[in-house]
C-alpha cells in the first residue's frame, strides 16, 4: 500500500492505472489534466491518513477513464460544447420544471408523454424528484436511498429511464436527478454490510454502542425534520430511516482502525453520513474517549 504523496508522484500512478484499465483517449486526458490537481488536493483533505490513499486515488482514476470510454458520443459531444460555455446554465434562456414522477404522471412512461408538453412550456431542464428504489414507508420522502442502480418499482425501469432521458435530450430537455451520496437507507448494501462489520463498509458510516454519542452530538446538529421525527439518530434495528444527514442506529468512528473505534462505540445513523462528505469535527464529541485514552479524540467525523 502507498499513501498520497505529491501530485506529479500520484498522478502518473493514477495515469497507469487509467492505461490498465483501457484507453485513454486525447479528450479524457485534457480533462484529467485540468482536474487532477483539484481532484488530488480533495483526496488528500478526505484521504490523506489513509496508507492506501495513492490505491484508492488510482482506482478512481481507472473506474473514470472506463466510464468515460462507454460514454455515447452523443454526450461527449454536449460535454465539450458545455466545457467551451461553462455559464451555460445561467443563460436566461434556461426554464426549469420539477415535479414527482407518480403524482404528476403516474409513473416514467406518464412523464415521457408529456414531453410535448414540456416543449410547449419551453422547458429546458426538468428535474424529477426523488425516483430510486428506497424503503416502503418513513423514507425521508424518497431521499433515504436503497439503490442508485434500481428505480422505485412503482415508477419504471432504469432502462425507461435511459430512454426518457434520451427522448428529453431530443426535445432539447436537460434529465436534473437527485444523488444523495452523504447518506443512505439502511437497506443499501453498504449500510447491511457495515452493520455486518465487513471492514471494507465500516468507516461508510456513523455507529455507536449507546446514546452517549449521539446524544453529544444532537446537542449540536441541524435537525431536518423536527416536527415529523426529531432528532439526528434512530436505532439501528429498527425499519425506521430518519433524517436526510445523519443516519443512525448509532455509530461513530474514531480512525480506520475497527480496533480503536470498537473501544469508543457503536450505533448506526439509519441514513448515515458517507465518508465522502464527512466533515472533521474540532474535537470527539466524548471528553474521555477511550481511543485516546483521556485526551479528546480529534479523528472523529461530524455527520454533514
Amino acid at each position: 500500500m502507498t499513501a498520497l504523496t505529491s501530485v506529479d508522484v500520484d498522478r502518473t500512478a493514477a495515469l497507469d492505472a487509467a492505461a490498465a484499465a483501457g484507453r485513454t483517449d486525447d479528450a479524457f486526458l485534457a480533462r484529467f489534466d485540468e482536474q487532477f490537481p483539484r481532484l488530488h488536493d480533495l483526496f488528500a483533505r478526505l484521504y490523506g491518513e489513509r496508507r492506501d490513499g495513492q490505491e484508492q486515488l488510482a482506482q478512481t482514476i481507472a473506474e473514470a477513464s472506463v466510464s468515460w470510454n462507454a460514454r455515447p458520443l452523443e454526450l461527449k459531444v454536449r460535454d465539450a460544447r458545455r466545457a467551451a460555455d461553462p455559464d451555460w446554465f445561467q443563460s436566461e434562456r434556461m426554464l426549469g420544471g420539477v415535479c414527482y414522477v407518480d403524482r404528476y404522471a403516474g409513473n416514467l412512461a406518464g412523464i415521457r408523454d408529456q414531453i410535448p408538453y414540456f416543449r410547449e412550456l419551453g422547458l429546458t431542464y426538468l428535474h424529477l424528484m426523488p425516483l430510486f428504489d428506497t424503503p416502503e414507508g418513513d423514507n425521508d420522502g424518497g431521499y433515504a436511498v436503497s439503490s442508485y442502480r434500481r428505480v422505485n418499482p412503482s415508477l419504471g425501469t432504469m432502462a425507461q429511464l435511459a430512454d426518457l432521458a434520451a427522448d428529453l435530450r431530443t426535445a432539447g430537455i436537460s434529465l436534473v436527478l437527485d444523488f444523495i451520496f452523504n447518506h443512505t437507507s439502511n437497506e443499501h448494501e453498504w449500510a447491511r454490510a457495515a452493520v455486518a462489520g465487513d471492514p471494507a463498509f465500516a468507516d461508510f458510516y456513523l455507529i455507536f454502542d449507546d446514546r452517549e454519542m449521539p446524544d453529544a452530538y444532537e446537542r449540536t446538529t441541524r435537525e431536518i425534520f423536527p416536527d415529523d421525527h426529531a432528532g439526528s439518530f434512530v436505532q439501528l434495528g429498527t425499519s425506521t430511516t430518519r433524517t436526510p444527514r445523519s443516519s443512525a442506529r448509532w455509530r461513530a468512528r474514531c480512525s480506520s482502525s475497527r480496533t480503536r473505534a470498537s473501544r469508543c462505540c457503536g450505533w448506526m445513523p439509519s441514513r448515515s453520513s458517507g465518508r465522502s462528505s464527512a466533515r472533521r469535527a474540532s474535537h470527539c464529541p466524548k471528553p474521555t474517549c477511550s481511543c485516546r485514552r483521556s485526551t479528546p479524540c480529534s479523528r472523529w467525523r461530524r455527520p454533514a
